[in-house]
C-alpha cells in the first residue's frame, strides 16, 4: 500500500514538472536585458521631406521600448512604410548602441526628383491608323501636365493639365494627406473643364458622323470633386468622395440627336457621393512579394 502511495506521489510531481513545462514552453519569460530603449531617431537626406512626414510611417517612436527579438521586422516594415510613400528612391536603417540597452535609430534617405513637366502631343482621333487614314492635322492636341509631388514636403500633390488644340483642358487638383496633430486626416480638391468644337453624333457603318455646330464651343463637360480621407494607423485608409459632373452642348447638337444627352436635352449634371476602404499590408505597392491589398467601393449616382 505504502508502495502504491509513493508512486501516485511521483507520478503527480512529474504531471506537474510537464505541465509548467509546457506553460513556460508556450510563454516564455521576458527578462530586462531582453529589451531596448529607443533613445532618439536621427534623420538624414530629406532635403525637402519634413520630419515628421517620414516618423509618421514608423511602426515605433522615441521613448518606446521594444523587445530585442522585434528590432529587425520592425525596422523592415518602417522601411516598407517609407518606400512605399514614393518619395525616396532609398531608405536605410542603422543602430547606435549607447550601452544599458538604450539605442538610437538612424535613418538615411535618398529623395527622389518630385518635379515632372509631361509635354503633350497626341492624335484626337480613335486610333493611329484612323488617323493615318483622314491626315487631319486640326485633330492635334498639345500642351504641358505638370506633377509636382511632395509640393510643400509634407508628401502632398499639386497636379494641373493645360491642353490646347483640338480638344481643350484645364484641371488643377491638390492632395494633402498629412492633417492634424497624428497626421490621421486627408483632404483633396481639384476640377477639370473639357472643350471640343467637334462632336460625334452618331455612328453609320461603324464610323463616326462628325458635327461642327456654328456656335463654339460644341461641348463642354465640368467635373469637380472634394475627398476626405482617414488613415487611423498604417494599413487601413477610409475616404469619402464628392464629384460633380456637368455635360453641356449647343442647341443645335441636342436638335441634330436629341439622344446624345437624352430626351432633347442641351445639359446634363448630376453628383456622386463615394466611400472607399483600402487595406494594404503589401511589403511594396509597386513589386508586392507579401501581403495583399483589399478595396471595397460603394457609389451613389445622383443625389
Amino acid at each position: 500500500m505504502m508502495h502504491m502511495a509513493k508512486t501516485f506521489k511521483v507520478l503527480i510531481v512529474c504531471f506537474l514538472l510537464g505541465h509548467a513545462t509546457n506553460i513556460l514552453a508556450q510563454e516564455p519569460l521576458v527578462i530586462a536585458d531582453d529589451k531596448l530603449f529607443i533613445n532618439e531617431i536621427h534623420i538624414q537626406g530629406n532635403k525637402i521631406t519634413k520630419d515628421h512626414v517620414i516618423l509618421r510611417e514608423l511602426i515605433f517612436s522615441e521613448g518606446d521600448t521594444v523587445l530585442k527579438m522585434q528590432l529587425l521586422p520592425s525596422l523592415q516594415r518602417s522601411k516598407d512604410n517609407l518606400l512605399n510613400l514614393a518619395l525616396f528612391n532609398f531608405v536605410n536603417f542603422g543602430i547606435t548602441h549607447l550601452g544599458e540597452n538604450r539605442i538610437d535609430v538612424n535613418i538615411e534617405v535618398i529623395e527622389r526628383w518630385y518635379i515632372w513637366p509631361i509635354p503633350i502631343l497626341e492624335y484626337a482621333d480613335r486610333n493611329f491608323s484612323a488617323f493615318i487614314k483622314n491626315k487631319d492635322w486640326e485633330k492635334i492636341n498639345y500642351g504641358v501636365w505638370l506633377k509636382w509631388n511632395n509640393f510643400t514636403g509634407r508628401n502632398d500633390l499639386l497636379s494641373a493639365k493645360i491642353r490646347l488644340g483640338y480638344i481643350k483642358q484645364y484641371s488643377l487638383a491638390y492632395s494633402f494627406p498629412n492633417l492634424g496633430k497624428n497626421q490621421r486626416h486627408g483632404l483633396s480638391a481639384g476640377f477639370n473643364i473639357n472643350q471640343q468644337n467637334v462632336v460625334n453624333v452618331a455612328t453609320r457603318h461603324n464610323i463616326p458622323v462628325e458635327y461642327k455646330p456654328w456656335e463654339s464651343p460644341a461641348q463642354v463637360r465640368v467635373n469637380a470633386f472634394a475627398r476626405y480621407s482617414y488613415r487611423r494607423k498604417y494599413f487601413t485608409t477610409h475616404s469619402l468622395d464628392l464629384q460633380y459632373y456637368d455635360y453641356q452642348v449647343t442647341d443645335s447638337v441636342a436638335i441634330v440627336n436629341p439622344n446624345y444627352l437624352g430626351g432633347g436635352s442641351n445639359r446634363l449634371n448630376y453628383f456622386v457621393l463615394a466611400y472607399n476602404f483600402n487595406y494594404d499590408i503589401r511589403d511594396s505597392k509597386i513589386y508586392p512579394l507579401e501581403g495583399f491589398n483589399v478595396k471595397i467601393r460603394a457609389e451613389q449616382l445622383g443625389l
